[in-house]
């Protein structure tokens, strides 16, 4: 059970900022390091398993050694099935005191220049402050907005679809809160 929890909790990509203790990891090595400790405890737990079989007499050695391989190969089999669709997402967050909003990047017919904008944009906040005419000649008219939900302390979201031709069952827009005119808050869902 606990080496299947830290597979579970390691078999994504590093979000880059992550500040909880445990949660998705801050970077490809502590992901790396993650998973070879669920497998570890995976192939320990497979061996307790043989040793049990082993004490009831069921099986001939050479089979109680595919034991443990197996509960490893299904533990990585998890791993891949988890991880290798969300290999795009583990992209290196922005260095916030250089970034600035191109108009060039979010009207960028590449996928990943248009993502990797809107989430430089929702992580250093460079539009905070910014008036809703400032916004919209940056990023064009919005695709839609609604009222603000309370704990966005906003009166307006105006939402920006993020083109993700990779994965279009999980469409992504940036969400851009406005209190009057001014924003307050940019947040990538």
């Amino acid at each position: 059970m606990l080496a299947a929890l830290v597979l579970l909790l390691t078999a994504h990509p590093p979000d880059g900022f992550s500040e909880v203790e445990f949660g998705p990891p801050d970077t490809w090595e502590s992901m790396a390091g993650g998973i070879a400790f669920g497998l570890g405890l995976l192939a320990l737990a497979g061996a307790l398993l043989a040793g049990v079989v082993a004490l009831l007499g069921r099986l001939p050695l050479r089979r109680l050694l595919l034991i443990p391989a197996a509960v490893v190969g299904v533990g990585a089999a998890i791993v891949a099935a988890t991880l290798l669709p969300r290999l795009d997402e583990g992209r290196e967050r922005a260095e916030c005191s250089t970034f600035e909003v191109e108009r060039a990047d979010w009207t960028s017919r590449d996928p990943d220049v248009r993502l990797r904008s809107a989430d430089a944009i929702a992580y250093c906040e460079p539009l905070v402050g910014m008036p809703r005419a400032e916004v919209e000649r940056l990023l064009g008219p919005p695709a839609g907005q609604d009222t603000a939900p309370e704990d966005l302390r906003g009166e307006l979201v105006l939402r920006y679809p993020v083109r993700d031709v990779r994965d279009r069952t999980n469409p992504r827009e940036l969400h851009v809160v406005l209190a009057g005119d001014s924003v307050i808050s940019a947040n990538l869902t």
